[in-house]
């Protein structure tokens, strides 16, 4: 159950006897309307995290979810662990590849790299992070590596007549 509060308004109204039961009435009906536009929605939902309330103002706008921005971040995390445990990959999003998923960015500075340029002149003339350009770097060398072993393992099964 929500906290009850309790909220006195006082507007200075300048009225003669006459109009003062109309003023009160105005000023009734002003408060109303304003508490009427902040009241929590009379529909309860349960917090699927804690169990708690989630209160629901009226308007426009997605109905809250979760009691807190807490509750939110838990459920999200559960998820995503949830997700991992059965084997989905989780990919990062992204509006744009960023420096080493970017593939026009990645093939010129390798093409840089090759042309012996230092970490920080392909950094500047690709617009990336040395620290990207780096990785940029280590990951091209694993994959030459790679290339290069299969090749020396196809050679060899080539000499030994296993492959045709």
């Amino acid at each position: 159950m929500s906290p009850r509060y309790t909220v006195r308004v006082v507007v200075p109204v300048d009225v003669d006897a006459e109009s003062e039961a109309a003023a009160q009435r105005t000023a009734e009906e002003t408060v109303g309307a304003l508490l009427a536009s902040v009241a929590p929605v009379d529909d309860p939902v349960e917090c699927p995290v804690c169990g708690g309330e989630v209160v629901r103002l009226p308007g426009p706008g997605r109905p809250p979810k979760y009691c807190s921005p807490g509750c939110s971040t838990a459920a999200q995390t559960r998820r995503l662990a949830e997700r991992r445990a059965a084997g989905d990959p989780v990919v990062a999003r992204s509006r744009r590849p960023t420096g080493n998923r970017d593939p026009v960015k990645k093939k010129r500075a390798l093409e840089l790299l090759a042309a012996g340029f230092q970490f920080g002149e392909v950094a500047t003339r690709v617009g990336l992070s040395v620290k990207t350009v780096s990785a940029i770097a280590q990951d091209g060398a694993a994959r030459q590596q790679a290339a290069a072993r299969a090749r020396r393992l196809a050679e060899l099964e080539r000499q030994a007549g296993h492959v045709g």
